[in-house]
């Protein structure tokens, strides 16, 4: 299935979903705190005093007062607006700017400064937003959240339990530049091999390069990205559940000489196998 179907599936009219946030922390900001908040429906009926008040981001609705929780498939019909400013800083103007959502029961739709930026609704799956088209720089921005409860999917998520609603996981703010790594993947084998898939949004000329450094620093193993790095015998300790050792990843994307962005991410080295009916662990 293509990455639109799966998309459509669920919902989502946003199939750039999962771009990865950068490990930067001078390229990301969280909104997490407190947002101006509206019940706008509830059993089909507009609330006369829909007021805004305020709510903690993240939280369930029902945790903060603003209905009573409902248990599997009942009361599944609330409406509520979530509101905040956003300041982007002119320093971002010529690269991406993205909203992250970790997690929202159950579908929302997202707005920025008014322009309708997409929808999502799988209530256990992040989603990533490109906003870029919409912000102002330099300038207070406008973001609107509008979260619904009983979208077509919403069984999948409610069950024999109590079932909660709203923004309930972090939220981020966050930028990269033109050309940035939109996913990593990392397989490793037990003979201390390591191979670093990346997909590039950008340029097709760059590329790239893997450094991995053992717990305290040291670099054991250097490389390309799309090709096997090997970690020699004498610095290879490999994951287990009683020895989880992680090495200190980092992945440079360049542009000809020029680093563009730079990625880290700690990996453990183990190999698993199926065999027999048996699961093995190196």
């Amino acid at each position: 299935m293509s990455l639109a179907a799966i998309s459509a599936a669920f919902g989502c009219n946003s199939v750039l979903s999962q771009t990865l946030l950068p490990t930067e922390k001078e390229s990301k900001v969280s909104l997490n705190g407190t947002w101006d908040f509206r019940l706008d429906r509830t059993g089909g009926k507009d609330i006369p005093d829909a007021a805004w008040r305020s709510i903690k981001v993240p939280a369930n609705w029902e945790y903060e007062g603003v209905c009573e929780p409902k248990y599997g498939e009942k009361g599944r019909d609330i409406h509520g607006t979530y509101r905040r400013m956003l300041d982007i800083p002119k320093a971002w103007k010529g690269e991406s700017v993205y909203l992250c959502f970790d997690g929202v029961q159950s579908a929302y739709s997202v707005w920025v400064n008014g322009d309708s930026i997409g929808t999502f609704s799988s209530s256990f799956n992040r989603e990533t937003f490109n906003i870029t088209r919409s912000v102002r720089y330099g300038k207070e921005n406008v973001l609107e959240v509008k979260v619904w409860t009983n979208p077509k999917e919403w069984a999948f998520d409610t069950n024999d339990d109590w079932t909660l609603s709203g923004i309930y996981r972090d939220v981020t703010l966050f930028h990269l530049p033109k050309t940035h790594l939109e996913d990593i993947t990392v397989n490793t084998r037990m003979d201390g091999t390591v191979r670093v898939e990346t997909v590039i949004n950008g340029s097709r000329k760059a590329e790239a390069e893997v450094t991995i450094a053992t717990a305290d620093g040291n670099v054991v193993a250097e490389g390309k990205a799309g090709m096997d790095i090997k970690v020699p015998q004498q610095s290879l300790k490999l994951w287990t559940a009683e020895t989880p050792y992680l090495y200190n990843m980092t992945v440079r994307l360049k542009l000809g000489n020029r680093i563009v962005q730079t990625y880290r991410r700690k990996i453990g080295i183990r190999e698993m196998a199926w065999k027999g009916g048996v699961l093995k662990v190196n």
